[in-house]
Order: structure tokens, then sequence, then C-alpha cells
């Protein structure tokens, strides 16, 4: 209410439970202008199913998708094998990422990449000059190109 106050046609990003990952948690919040956030990496999309049940990630996402608006504001992956043993962003191609955009596609998902600086991860850029592409750089600007 405090933001409708001052603002009443901005753009709302919701966040969710655990780092963003139950979108449908908040699906009771209502606003013309509101959208809610999902962060996917290899590590937690498409997901397992939680300990003594629920739904996977990517169920949670795909089911609220269906009746609030899902806005991907941070995703990525990285496919340098230095990284293998983060179990977060590491996937060994970018067969992640093209699964991630299907979903994305098919369930309307808005979407912006994380990140651009390459002193955090998984980075777009190889190097601190934004020169050179990484693999989920490269990816990125393909999706751009051909959404």
């Amino acid at each position: 209410m405090a933001i409708r106050a001052v603002a009443p046609n901005n753009l709302i990003i919701m966040g969710s439970p655990s780092w963003s990952q139950y979108p449908s948690a908040t699906s009771g919040l209502t606003d013309k202008n509101m959208a809610f956030t999902a962060h996917m990496y290899p590590g937690n999309w498409p997901g397992t199913a939680p300990k003594g049940g629920g739904t996977t990630f990517q169920s949670r996402v795909d089911t609220a998708a269906m009746t609030v608006p899902i806005f991907m504001t941070e995703w990525g992956f990285t496919t340098d094998t230095s990284q293998e043993t983060n179990t977060t962003l590491y996937t060994p191609d970018d067969t992640w990422g093209t699964s991630l955009k299907a979903d994305a596609t098919m369930t309307g998902a808005s979407w912006t990449a994380w990140v651009a600086d390459p002193s955090w991860g998984p980075p777009m850029f190889a190097n601190a000059t934004a020169t050179t592409l990484t693999d989920f750089g490269t990816f990125v600007q393909t999706w751009l190109k051909n959404p």
C-alpha cells in the first residue's frame, strides 16, 4: 500500500520465499502492475521435490505463471570446467539454458540475465572490459537476437 500511495502505476517486482523459488506462495497478492521473481540456476532448476513431498521449482514456476506474471530476474550458468565443483552454477554445456528458454517461452515469463560483472557468477563476460563473452554470455546474446 505504501508504494501505491506514491507510485500508483510503477511495476513492482516481488520476491518470494527461498531465494525466489516459491512464486506461487505470493500469488494471493494481486496488482495490475506486479510481477513475481524467479531465480534459476543449474543447481536448482528444474529441481527436485522437497523432502516430505511437494513440487519441483520448475513446477512451482510453471503453475504460478498460469495466474501471475513471472520475471526471471536472476538466472545463468557456467560451462567453465574449472567451476565443475560449483554445483549451483556449473553445467557441462548450454542445453540447460536451452531448456530454460523453452520453459520461459512456454509460460510467457519475462527475463533479464545475471550478471555482467566478471567478479560475480555466472558472468556473461570473461573479462573486465566486457569484450569477450562466456558461453553464458553467448547464449544470452543469441537469445536476444532470436527470441
